[in-house]
């Protein structure tokens, strides 16, 4: 099912995924990763918590959120917190 969800938010092209709960997240960071290296998949998609999105937005710095530990970096979200 994760390689299923991973393929069609490939194709949108998107930048990062919001999720809410921590077994999805789980899922899609350290899961995603698993895929990559048994079916040679070349995904990159950053799973971002909501809360993690919304304190971003009002201004917090993507350390203080936690977004440098993530697994897989949402580098769109921590070049645009750092500056």
């Amino acid at each position: 099912m994760t390689r299923t969800v991973l393929e069609s938010i490939n194709a949108a092209n998107v930048d990062i995924m919001g999720v809410t709960c921590p077994s999805c997240f789980d899922s899609f960071d350290t899961g995603q990763l698993k895929l990559a290296r048994k079916f040679k998949l070349g995904f990159s998609i950053p799973p971002v918590y909501y809360f993690q999105l919304l304190a971003v937005a009002q201004g917090l710095p993507a350390e203080a959120v936690g977004l440098d530990r993530h697994k897989i970096k949402p580098e769109v979200l921590l070049a645009g917190a750092a500056g």
